[in-house]
């Protein structure tokens, strides 16, 4: 088609169809559009980085891995934060989305674009995991979103695995015989031998204090421990002082290996 013909042409539709120019702030409004909600997708991502690293965080990878591959991709299963990282995937998608319609973005390979944004996002999301945001995030889903049970619940099944080593739940009474009464997350009670286990720097053993405990089930009512760690992770460790005298096994010295 010659220039002059599709000129002709165009003009044509134009007065059939009575396409009419639009109006200069439509497209500004159009842009701005698409560039908020490119921020807003990317910030969400953020956030739901945040929350993911959060998640990730809180199982006790070191201690799975120490009981076999088995046990640690039956760990990783069930423990997989399976919302988030469809959250994250999702925003990832919809800021990739409004990004390449922003200005001259189109020009940009598009998994250039996309490892860029992932980067973005789990940078911002690393830092905000810092400064335990994360952990917030977590706790308001939990709260707000219906069909969600949280990482806790997670971690309650993960150590409701006695029979794999896994146990967890509230010190009842702790005997000078380095004997404690532990009732479990089902309220069921355990007898659990600590004399040879590694015990967490600073940690005393105290009723109703909350801990999770590696070992081996050696009855039906009666476990052995190898590690005993608080509940809730500590965030920062500070150095013994001499004054300080916890409840520590000989083993401490020796070997050290944190879940």
């Amino acid at each position: 088609m010659t220039p002059s013909k599709l000129t002709q042409s165009v003009l044509k539709k134009i007065k059939t169809q009575q396409v009419r120019p639009r109006a200069r702030w439509q497209f500004v409004f159009r842009r701005s559009t698409i560039a908020l909600g490119g921020l807003l997708f990317l910030a969400l991502g953020v956030l739901a980085a945040a929350a993911m690293i959060h998640a990730i965080t809180m199982l006790d990878w070191g201690g799975a891995w120490g009981r076999g591959p088995n046990v640690f991709f039956q760990f990783f299963w069930i423990g997989i934060p399976v919302f988030w990282l469809a959250s994250f995937g999702f925003l990832w998608w919809a800021a990739n989305f409004f990004v390449r319609r922003t200005g001259k973005a189109y020009k940009i390979p598009v998994w250039t674009g996309m490892l860029v944004l992932f980067f973005l996002q789990i940078l911002g999301g690393a830092i905000l995991h810092h400064w335990t945001m994360g952990e917030r995030i977590e706790q308001a889903a939990v709260a707000h979103v219906p069909f969600y049970r949280g990482m806790e619940d997670v971690r309650r099944r993960i150590w409701h695995r006695p029979s794999e080593g896994f146990l967890a739940g509230t010190v009842q009474k702790v005997s000078k015989d380095k004997i404690l009464i532990l009732e479990d997350f089902s309220q069921k009670i355990w007898s659990v031998d600590f004399e040879l286990a590694e015990i967490y720097p600073e940690m005393k053993l105290l009723p109703g204090q909350k801990i999770r405990t590696l070992g081996t089930k050696t009855g039906k009512e009666t476990f052995r421990a190898e590690y005993i760690r608080p509940w809730h992770k500590p965030r920062f460790q500070r150095p013994m002082r001499s004054s300080d005298t916890p409840l520590l096994s000989p083993w401490n010295e020796k070997k050290r290996q944190d879940f």
